[in-house]
């Protein structure tokens, strides 16, 4: 992205983890009158529009994999901030006969939160999976929202309580009730992450990327008669050809393109925000500058 040095494309270089970003661009977004005032949109799954295409791959992944209609189909998908699993669960919402299985790294905060009700914050782990390295899921409440029947009061609570106590709360026991009753959860760790992309090359000649690699090890884990029913599908999320340092790591050897590698020769355009600096207001300073900008246009 930084090599696109477009006058109307401005890149920001974060000095932390995607939960540090992630405050800053809710504060701007749940600005309303900001929001407006710029014609503010998200393009990632804070958008419901993107949730609401990513609910078409649940389908397509059933009917592909389904033996006759009405069997169920578990869904395992590598997990971050949770919209992929949304998309799931509001597929699941429709009719779809799907288990879903929330695969995270050792950020383990959606395990937790779905497996004991652990609903809190822990140090931010660094693991070969960057994009899954989120603690604070900001699609939690659209799940707990689909699972609870639009039970607003009692999401609010749960979120009320997440906020006030230093990010540490626990999901009521009806509440998880319903959760694991249409999501299951696992944790993979970065040597079994490794080990999974070197299995999968060897029995499928398939690369995997380090963060699909962590679905594809709760897959591995269950047992050959587990396999059989359901059916199982694991949500790929991104090309190996991004993380060659890992494929590396892994003895394995890293494929990549011409296009790929003139990236690395390209001239490149970014804001650096550094720790101790007010982000919130660069970010609204910049967006600010190309109101500006365009309204003298």
């Amino acid at each position: 992205m930084t090599t696109v040095i477009k006058d109307n494309v401005h890149n920001f270089c974060v000095d932390g983890s995607s939960d540090d970003i992630d405050i800053v661009i809710k504060k701007v977004v749940l600005d309303l009158p900001f929001t407006n005032q710029h014609n503010l949109g998200t393009m990632n799954s804070i958008n419901w529009g993107r949730v609401m295409v990513q609910t078409i791959h649940y389908f397509y992944a059933y009917f592909s994999q389904a033996k006759s209609i009405g069997d169920v189909v578990e869904i395992i998908v590598p997990t971050g901030g949770l919209g992929n699993c949304t998309a799931g669960c509001f597929a699941s919402k429709m009719g779809l006969p799907i288990r879903l299985v929330c695969a995270v790294n050792t950020n383990d905060i959606v395990h937790r939160s779905f497996s004991t009700g652990d609903y809190s914050v822990a140090i931010m782990k660094r693991t070969l999976s960057p994009a899954m390295d989120i603690q604070v899921a900001y699609n939690i409440e659209r799940i707990m929202w689909l699972v609870s029947d639009g039970d607003c009061d009692l999401v609010s609570k749960v979120l009320v309580d997440f906020e006030s106590s230093n990010h540490v709360t626990r999901i009521p026991p009806d509440l998880l009730s319903k959760i694991q009753k249409v999501i299951g959860s696992g944790v993979t760790d970065d040597e079994t992450t490794l080990k999974t992309m070197v299995r999968c090359w060897q029995e499928n000649n398939y690369l995997l990327c380090p963060h699909t690699a962590v679905a594809v090890a709760y897959y591995y884990r269950k047992s050959e008669r587990e396999r059989e029913k359901p059916r199982s599908v694991c949500i790929a999320t991104a090309s190996p050809v991004k993380f060659p340092e890992t494929v590396l790591k892994a003895g394995l050897t890293p494929h990549t393109t011409d296009e790929v590698s003139n990236l690395k020769n390209m001239p490149t355009k970014f804001t650096e925000m550094k720790l101790g600096e007010d982000w919130e207001s660069m970010l609204r300073n910049c967006i600010i500058s190309i109101s500006e900008k365009n309204v003298s246009v």
